[in-house]
C-alpha cells in the first residue's frame, strides 16, 4: 500500500487522494466531496468583493484563467498571474506560497 500511494503521490496529489478514496471505498466507507458537507465552502460566481472588473481587466482575468485551467489539469497547481493579458506566473508543484 505504501508503495502505491508513494508512486501515486509521485504524480501530484491528487493521483494519491484517488488511491487513497478507492482503499477507503473498498472497505465501505463511502467518500464525499467537502462541498457536500459544507456546501458554502464553494464560491459563488462572479465577484466576491465590492470591486467589479473593469472591462479592461478581462483579458488578463481571461489569460490567468486559461493557465490556471492548464496547470490545474497537469495537477501541478491551480494559480496564475497576468498582466497586459500574459501569464507572468503559474504556480508550481512548490505551492501557492512560492507564486
Amino acid at each position: 500500500v505504501i508503495s502505491s500511494a508513494a508512486m501515486a503521490l509521485a504524480r501530484g496529489d491528487d493521483g494519491l487522494l484517488k488511491i487513497l478514496t478507492r482503499g477507503l471505498e473498498a472497505r465501505g466507507i463511502k467518500v464525499v466531496g467537502a462541498h457536500e458537507v459544507v456546501p458554502k465552502l464553494v464560491a459563488t460566481e462572479g465577484p466576491l468583493t465590492k470591486a467589479v472588473p473593469r472591462k479592461s481587466d478581462w483579458r488578463d482575468i481571461e489569460a490567468a484563467h486559461a493557465a490556471a485551467k492548464a496547470i490545474g489539469a497537469l495537477d501541478i497547481g491551480q494559480a496564475a498571474i497576468a498582466i497586459g493579458g500574459r501569464v507572468i506566473a503559474m504556480e508550481g508543484i512548490e505551492g501557492t506560497g512560492s507564486l
